[in-house]
């Protein structure tokens, strides 16, 4: 399972591809606000919106 880094709730899987053995794996996970998330065996991991970091004081 997967959480969205933009609204704090679970996301759904949509997609899966490869078999992390004779091809690398990767899956897509979407939350109800539109942020999605594609976890990539070979190239990482990457999501659609990239949230704001806060600032400190």
């Amino acid at each position: 399972m997967a959480v969205c880094n933009l609204c704090g709730n679970w996301m759904d899987k949509v997609g899966n591809w490869g078999d992390g053995w004779t091809e690398p794996y990767e899956e897509l996970w979407r939350c109800e606000c539109g942020q999605e998330l594609d976890i990539n065996q070979a190239y990482g991991d990457s999501w659609s919106i990239q949230a704001e970091e806060e600032e400190e004081d």
